[in-house]
């Protein structure tokens, strides 16, 4: 269903897993086209940028979901990640 974007979400967690990070952004993007308030999707996107090793993506992405209020030990676990990568830590 082109307009169900739980659809969308779930295929990108496919293309996650199988390592195709690219086309998951795609998909998830689309996801977010019909629903742009989903947490999920947004840390789901964190984790291909960080896979993709674009770590400033990673955080832009994480901070959405954080804002739309995703906050979990998974969550926490990326950004201390995040900021070793991008040496934010000093």
């Amino acid at each position: 269903d082109s307009n169900n974007f739980r659809s969308f979400y779930y295929i990108g967690i496919v293309y996650s897993v199988i390592g195709e990070n690219a086309k998951a952004l795609e998909v998830f993007d689309k996801s977010l086209e019909i629903n742009q308030y989903q947490s999920h999707v947004y840390y789901r996107k964190a984790l291909a940028w960080y896979a993709l090793a674009d770590y400033s993506n990673a955080m832009n992405c994480l901070n959405k979901a954080q804002k739309l209020g995703l906050k979990n030990e998974d969550c926490q676990r990326l950004q201390e990640n995040l900021v070793k990568k991008l040496d934010m830590g000093m």
